[in-house]
């Protein structure tokens, strides 16, 4: 199903960004407890802002752009905690990784230029 079938937030939040920007826009929404496996470090092909809605959840940044070094021996350059009311943007290409705190929901709204 679709994040905004789920959560009619998130359709209010793409169809705000479709109406006011040039670009295709997606939601996506994350619920993970703790306990859960994180996403692992990786790289988005679009921009990502990301809505923390409930809990709190570490963000892990690198600045290594290789696919294979990110994978074996990763280098953490910065790292946050995103809480309740939080807005956090990921340009394209940047290293990233959430690992839930508590159980966590946040809303990634991705921006690709057409």
């Amino acid at each position: 199903r679709e994040s905004y079938e789920i959560l009619p937030i998130a359709l209010e939040l793409r169809n705000i960004w479709k109406a006011r920007f040039p670009c295709h826009v997606n939601t996506n929404i994350y619920i993970s407890s703790s306990t859960s496996d994180a996403f692992p470090l990786h790289q988005d092909p679009h921009h990502v802002f990301v809505l923390q809605l409930f809990g709190k959840k570490r963000w892990l940044f690198s600045d290594i752009q290789d696919d294979e070094t990110i994978k074996n021996s990763p280098r953490i350059i910065s790292e946050m905690v995103s809480e309740s009311g939080d807005i956090i943007f990921i340009p394209k290409g940047v290293p990233n990784e959430a690992r839930a705190i508590e159980t966590s929901v946040h809303v990634s709204i991705s921006v690709e230029e057409k």
